[in-house]
């Protein structure tokens, strides 16, 4: 069960939730239309925990669901990801569309700050320079994806879950659990 949380950061307290306690950790970041609490109704956090992952859910500020509701622009949003991360030890980076491009972004400039990046239909792809992420990277598309189309990316584990739109986590749970499951046990 997530736990509510706060993070002060440039004078504010921004929402996120937690769920466990390990010393492996995964911080999540949802897409745009969501909030981050979909990442427990997907079973993203229960299977984390299972996997002896503590899940960090950043409510995105400036998402129109999110509890976050002070308006950021990108560099800030990417600090505030960063005070989060740095508060932990070298956790998974985890992000759907919108906050997918996020999470690569961060690890673009960030890299040894983070043990992995998951990018979930990521946007705006063609805009990080891959070759600059220096950790694993699984990349995953539902197969009838309309917002982001699927892309091979040299040196990243590509996946496509078949019969799965944008938001493939809630389509097909079972199948990006596993997904999930098999990148975090291979690192």
């Amino acid at each position: 069960m997530l736990e509510e949380k706060k993070i002060r950061f440039e004078g504010n307290d921004f929402v996120y939730f937690q769920e466990g306690n390990y010393e492996k950790s995964a911080v999540l970041l949802h897409g745009y239309s969501f909030e981050s609490k979909v990442w427990e109704q997907a079973g993203v956090t229960a299977l984390l925990s299972s996997l002896g992952y503590s899940s960090f859910a950043l409510d995105i500020p400036g998402f129109p669901n999110s509890r976050n509701k002070q308006e950021m622009n990108e560099e800030k949003i990417l600090s505030l990801i960063g005070e989060l991360v740095s508060r932990l030890n070298k956790p998974v980076l985890l992000g759907a569309s919108a906050s997918g491009y996020l999470a690569l972004k961060f690890a673009e400039q960030n890299s040894s700050k983070i043990s992995a990046v998951i990018g979930v239909g990521p946007v705006r792809l063609s805009e990080i320079k891959t070759e600059l992420i220096k950790v694993p990277v699984l990349l995953i598309w539902g197969s009838l994806d309309n917002v982001s189309k699927p892309a091979k990316v040299k040196g990243a584990r590509v996946e496509i879950i078949e019969g799965a739109r944008h938001a493939c986590y809630l389509d097909k749970p079972e199948e990006f659990k596993k997904l999930i499951a098999d990148f975090m046990r291979s690192l």
